[in-house]
């Protein structure tokens, strides 16, 4: 810009976003929720059907001096370490500036299907590489984890000579 200086721009999860700055925690616990929850405004106010990814962008402002002292440690760093390290303190003091939230819906049939399998007293897992607030989201907007307090449905009983009534 007109002083030479620049704004670094990162997007990543709500935990980088706490590491780099804390004071970020404030705002990334009111839409996302607390570390390891599903329970902030972005979840509870919209009817999700699916896994939930939040994005968070911030930005920093650099002076022309820094930007240039920075990206000229980065080249010479002599390693993969040495130039994490550089990028550490570029990103410290990242403030957020934006929060995206996107959903990865699930197939319609899931929640009936996974009902029909518990019905049929299969014991149902998750493995998942999303983060614990996802798949916290996703079970329960299955049917695959149960609210304390509720109990799971079983579907409707299929109808006679329908492939569901053949024996396994």
């Amino acid at each position: 810009d007109a002083d030479g200086g620049c704004t670094l721009v990162a997007q990543g999860a709500g935990s980088f976003f706490r590491a780099v700055h804390p004071p970020n925690s404030g705002i990334i616990d009111l839409l996302e929720g607390g570390s390891a929850s599903a329970s902030g405004v972005l979840y509870r106010c919209f009817d999700w059907r699916g896994s939930v990814r939040i994005w968070w962008h911030g930005e920093r402002r650099l002076s022309a001096a820094e930007g240039d002292a920075l990206v000229s440690e980065y080249v010479s760093a002599p390693s993969e370490e040495a130039r994490a390290a550089v990028l550490s303190r570029a990103y410290r003091g990242l403030v957020v500036t934006q929060a995206s939230a996107m959903e990865d819906p699930y197939q319609e049939a899931v929640p009936e299907a996974i009902a029909a399998l518990r019905a049929e007293g299969y014991r149902l897992m998750m493995v998942t590489g999303d983060s614990d607030a996802a798949a916290e989201n996703i079970a329960y907007a299955t049917g695959l984890a149960v609210r304390p307090g509720t109990r799971p449905t079983a579907p409707a009983a299929p109808p006679a000579g329908s492939e569901a009534d053949v024996e396994r």
